[in-house]
């Protein structure tokens, strides 16, 4: 049984898990000889690409014509809650990728040096969220690994759920060991393997999701938005193992 004051928890977690991601890039930078002053140009760029692209895709999910008709004002109040993960990255790295293309920057030890930070931040974010209970708990399980949850945000009454959140965590926490942990570190090509992984996974756990929204029958938003991040990661993949580029198995 869990039952504490979550906010701090997720505060704690989250402030961490970016203070970490954040400290593990600029070694990365360093030790791939990149320039840190390109990153600290792009950084305001990509915060606000992840921001607008979690506003939007959450408000897909959301009953965003009734809002905007009403209280038009809280599409910008994402502070309210109703931000998308999958939204954050699609957003952060396709601001990414347009500065590495006009700055002719070399996308594989870019996206190579950004591999473990991501997931390393995205496994304590996720974690925080899961202390937190406030949202992403699935549908009632009778078998493990399910939770039960009772803390002032989230009452579950004693059932059993699925924690998506910790599921979550735990995959990219995986993520992260075989970006930073693997024989060879890899660049793009790496990068995009383990978003891929992490995005066709959360298409499954999109449907133990108790509070899923159809798109249409049989398949929900967020299983939409998993498969179409799941799918341009694997075609640039494909994109980057086709290029000439010489390995990166010394970084």
């Amino acid at each position: 049984m869990l039952s504490f004051s979550p906010h701090a928890a997720f505060g704690i977690s989250l402030l961490a898990s970016v203070l970490a991601g954040a400290a593990l890039l600029r070694w990365e930078i360093r030790r791939r000889e990149l320039d840190a002053a390109r990153w600290e140009e792009w950084l305001p760029g990509i915060s606000l690409g992840a921001l607008a692209g979690a506003r939007i895709l959450a408000l897909l999910e959301l009953d965003w014509r009734d809002l905007i008709s009403t209280e038009w004002w809280r599409v910008f109040s994402f502070w309210d809650g109703g931000l998308s993960l999958l939204g954050a990255l699609a957003g952060g790295l396709g601001v990414l990728g347009i500065q590495l293309w006009r700055s002719g920057q070399p996308a594989e030890s870019w996206l190579g040096a950004l591999a473990g930070p991501l997931f390393l931040t995205v496994a304590g974010g996720r974690l925080g969220t899961f202390w937190e209970g406030r949202v992403f708990f699935g549908a009632p399980t009778e078998s493990f690994p399910g939770i039960i949850v009772d803390n002032l945000l989230f009452p579950l009454s004693g059932i059993r759920h699925h924690p998506l959140s910790l599921y979550d965590a735990a995959l990219a926490g995986t993520l992260f060991l075989a970006a930073v942990l693997g024989k060879k570190r890899g660049g793009a090509r790496r990068f995009f393997l383990l978003l891929g992984i992490f995005a066709a996974a959360r298409i499954f756990w999109e449907t133990l999701r108790f509070d899923a929204i159809d798109f249409r029958e049989g398949i929900t938003f967020g299983q939409l938005e998993a498969g179409a991040l799941a799918g341009i990661s694997f075609l640039l993949l494909f994109f980057f193992s086709k290029k000439n580029v010489e390995p990166e198995s010394d970084r």
